[in-house]
């Protein structure tokens, strides 16, 4: 754990190894609507994967706000493994308290193949659900390049406790991303604006997409 003031940065080389089957699709067990649970298991590319992977963490800590971020490079290499490629990731969080206790939240995900053939299945993402993009299902971006960004704006409601939740906070969001394939045209970003309320153990709110 950080204090005001301290950096942390922990840079990382290392070998990946790994061997890979895709698996068939099954229903997600519920008591009830369970074909609404039913989810596509994309295929991955069979086979074994040995990269060199390098990265870093940084974090730092300030007196009012705070960052958490994650990026790494991945060289497969063909020969050793199946597949040769070169993936660039990056993920950040950014924290900041601003005046009359009210909260801004921004968190950015994002990844690309950097080589013409693109990255095997095992390192595509999604996009869509509720966790990224709720106007959208689980899943509706998929694709070994994607971009997401996030946001939050709280505005702390006084003098209200309840119990079990603790103090509301008013949320007001925004989030856009899109993903895609190595190859494919970027397909049109979608955007999410959302308004709520926020306690410590959940958040209701209402997300529209403007298009």
């Amino acid at each position: 754990g950080l204090t005001a003031g301290e950096t942390w940065l922990g840079p990382r080389i290392g070998v990946l190894v790994s061997d890979d089957r895709s698996l068939e699709t099954r229903a997600t067990w519920s008591i009830l609507n369970r074909d609404h649970l039913r989810r596509e298991n994309p295929a991955i590319d069979d086979g074994r994967i040995v990269s060199l992977i390098g990265g870093a963490d940084l974090a730092f800590v300030g007196r009012t706000s705070r960052f958490e971020g994650d990026a790494q490079v991945e060289r497969g290499l063909e020969g050793p493994g199946d597949f040769g490629f070169t993936h660039l990731s990056f993920h950040g969080e950014y924290g900041a308290t601003l005046l009359y206790g009210h909260m801004a939240e921004v968190r950015m995900h994002a990844f690309t193949a950097l080589t013409g053939d693109g990255s095997p299945g095992q390192r595509r993402g999604i996009l869509g659900g509720k966790a990224t993009l709720p106007t959208l299902p689980a899943g509706a971006y998929r694709g070994d390049r994607l971009l997401f960004v996030d946001g939050a704006y709280l505005i702390p409601i006084r003098g209200i406790e309840l119990p079990f939740l603790g103090a509301p906070q008013i949320d007001l969001s925004y989030a856009t991303g899109t993903a895609w394939d190595t190859g494919d045209d970027m397909p049109r970003w979608t955007q999410n604006v959302g308004a709520g309320l926020r306690f410590s153990l959940a958040r209701v709110r209402v997300v529209v997409d403007p298009a």
